[in-house]
């Protein structure tokens, strides 16, 4: 997989978001209508993942539980996302 294409109707979650291990994965454009997550966002070990734009909406709607994001290619802090830097 390299998006997560089809996943454009999801705005809420009411637990956690778990995205991980997947060699080919280059963006998460799929998520950017997730407004909510009730959980925790862990996004780790993608090794070609370079864009997170996709969860952009959700930072800027106030997500304040657990961020992790870590081991991808890159890794940007929650911060660096709200201030557009979303993408290497």
């Amino acid at each position: 997989m390299i998006n997560l294409d089809g996943l454009e109707n999801i705005v809420q979650i009411d637990d956690f978001l778990g995205i991980s291990s997947n060699k080919s994965l280059v963006e998460i454009n799929g998520l950017n209508n997730l407004s909510t997550l009730n959980g925790k966002l862990i996004i780790s070990h993608n090794l070609a993942l370079n864009n997170f734009c996709g969860i952009k909406p959700l930072i800027d709607n106030g997500f304040s539980n657990s961020f992790d994001i870590a081991s991808n290619s890159f890794n940007p802090t929650q911060q660096d996302i709200l201030n557009g830097n979303c993408s290497e």
